[in-house]
């Protein structure tokens, strides 16, 4: 089931399953800060109620892409 950041309330706990599990918490406004290594890169982000909240990036900017914009690209998408 995919989770809603607008949902969440500060405070509450996120879970990153990547090449390890670690936890973080949801500090408001979307805004979600994960402290993401070079092996946990694509990790799949959840609450704790098992909801996918996005997926773990790897990089300079961001380390975090929510599950909205994933759905979204996905439906953009057009099959032959």
């Amino acid at each position: 089931a995919f989770g809603d950041l607008a949902k969440m309330k500060i405070g509450q706990k996120i879970l990153v399953l990547g090449a390890t599990i670690s936890s973080s918490v949801f500090e408001g406004n979307g805004d979600v800060n994960l402290s993401v290594t070079k092996t946990s890169g694509g990790g799949l982000v959840l609450n704790l109620d098992g909801e996918a909240l996005g997926i773990a990036l790897f990089g300079d900017t961001t380390s975090f892409a929510p599950i909205s914009t994933i759905t979204d690209a996905l439906k953009s998408v057009q099959t032959p």
